[in-house]
């Protein structure tokens, strides 16, 4: 092990597609509203991905301080924040060249279109 090793990203696959997916939908909320605070509806759904293992990852994130989470009512009931440690993550991922999955953003992009459809 060298001492670089304690510096690297270290999230299973899974947790870091749905930690990036997250972060798109963040950079897409801050662009589309000034008012934007932070908080996300829950990621449902990813391709590729079962909802047992996005449940996973939702608590594997939470618990390691990535993903912060806060009840907002029975209208909405959960929401999520990339804390300033994930945030940190995906910066230091993203210096180390480790280029965000497009795959994460192709399937948020689709959820986001199935959902504005829904509501319409």
């Amino acid at each position: 092990m060298q001492a670089s090793d304690f510096h690297k990203p270290t999230l299973p696959d899974h947790c870091t597609l749905v930690l990036e997916a997250y972060q798109v939908r963040d950079a897409a909320n801050r662009a589309a509203s000034s008012e934007y605070a932070g908080w996300m509806d829950r990621i449902i759904r990813l391709d590729g991905m079962t909802a047992g293992e996005l449940t996973s990852a939702h608590g594997f994130l939470i618990a390691e301080g990535m993903l912060r989470f806060e009840i907002t009512g029975r209208s909405v009931g959960l929401q999520y924040q990339i804390s300033s440690s994930g945030r940190e993550l995906l910066r230091r991922a993203a210096i180390m060249g480790q280029d965000p999955e497009d795959d994460a953003a192709a399937s948020l992009a689709a959820e986001s279109d199935e959902e504005h459809s829904a509501a319409a």
